[in-house]
C-alpha cells in the first residue's frame, strides 16, 4: 500500500492510498525506463508517493516525469492524467499551485 504525501503551501496531506488504487500506481510506473537528467519541471518530496522506502516525486508542473532517487522515468500523458485523477481523491492537485 503507498502514502500520498502532499505538504504544498496550506496542505498537510500524509495519507494512506487504497489498495486498488496502489495497484494502479505501481502499474503506471513498472517497466519504465529510468535515466539521468536534470527537467526543470521542478519535484518536490513535499508532494510524493511513498511505497515503503521507495519514494516517487511527480513533476510539480504536470508534465508526465517521475523522479525516483537521482533519476527520472517518463509516463504517457494519459499515464500522468490517470495519476493525476487518483491523486486528487487524496487532495493532491497537479500542477502545484
Amino acid at each position: 500500500m503507498a502514502i500520498v504525501k502532499y505538504e504544498i503551501y496550506d496542505n498537510n496531506i500524509y495519507q494512506e492510498i487504497s489498495e486498488e488504487d496502489s495497484e494502479i500506481i505501481k502499474s503506471l510506473f513498472s517497466g519504465k525506463w529510468s535515466y539521468f537528467d536534470n527537467p526543470s519541471c521542478g519535484f518536490s518530496e513535499d508532494a510524493s508517493i511513498i511505497f515503503g522506502s521507495e519514494v516517487f516525486l511527480p513533476a510539480c508542473d504536470g508534465d508526465p516525469i517521475i523522479k525516483y532517487g537521482s533519476k527520472y522515468f517518463a509516463i504517457s500523458d494519459k499515464e500522468r492524467r490517470d495519476l493525476d485523477k487518483i491523486l486528487k481523491k487524496y487532495g493532491a492537485i497537479f500542477p502545484c499551485p
